[in-house]
């Protein structure tokens, strides 16, 4: 008796089911946002301020970077899976469903300013104002290029030695510039 109700429901079960995995398959995020497509998603559409649900949605193209560091205080941390057309691979933080920052990272060889100038470009959102230079910052170590795109956005060229010759890494953020230097510990360009 209970297999016959059941073989009765079956082909609207199967209906039901067919319906609703259509739906799931057809949501799209934020209509300014990037849809991944079959889990991957292309290097030059990861932008700060995007939806963090992108990248765990993108698995062929990036992975949830598993070291504790890159969870702490509750945020997370992706890394693409594939590096880009200099060599760099990317690497993005978010929190609270936001990802607040893109950085490119050359670890196997770094690349010259022109280019790293490009990346920079590429990285940020569409609405950034133009780029003014603001501050470079020398250290002990790695000297540290903080740029400004308006109040609401900041970028910074990470150089490889004291030399600041080449870059290693590239960074575009919606952290303000000030914000950008605390993140790099240097004083980053007053607020104004």
């Amino acid at each position: 008796m209970f297999r016959t109700k059941i073989s009765n429901h079956l082909p609207r079960l199967l209906a039901c089911l067919v319906v609703a995995s259509s739906l799931v398959a057809c949501s799209k995020p934020h209509a300014d946002e990037p849809a991944p497509a079959n889990g991957t998603i292309a290097l030059t559409d990861v932008k700060p301020g995007m939806s963090d649900k992108i990248l765990k949605d993108a698995n062929f193209s990036f992975v949830l970077d598993p070291n504790p560091q890159a969870s702490k205080n509750g945020g997370s941390q992706f890394l693409s899976r594939e590096l880009d057309s200099k060599g760099g691979r990317y690497m993005v933080h978010c929190t609270n469903g936001i990802c607040f920052m893109v950085q490119v990272l050359y670890e196997a060889k770094a690349i010259d300013k022109t280019q790293a100038l490009e990346t920079l470009k590429a990285v940020m959102p569409a609405d950034a104002p133009p780029l003014a230079k603001t501050d470079m910052h020398k250290s002990d170590k790695e000297p540290v290029e903080i740029y400004e795109y308006g109040d609401r956005y900041g970028g910074a060229l990470t150089y490889a030695d004291k030399s600041a010759a080449r870059i290693k890494m590239v960074t575009g953020s919606i952290f303000k510039p000030n914000e950008l230097g605390q993140w790099f510990h240097v004083a980053g360009p007053k607020a104004k």
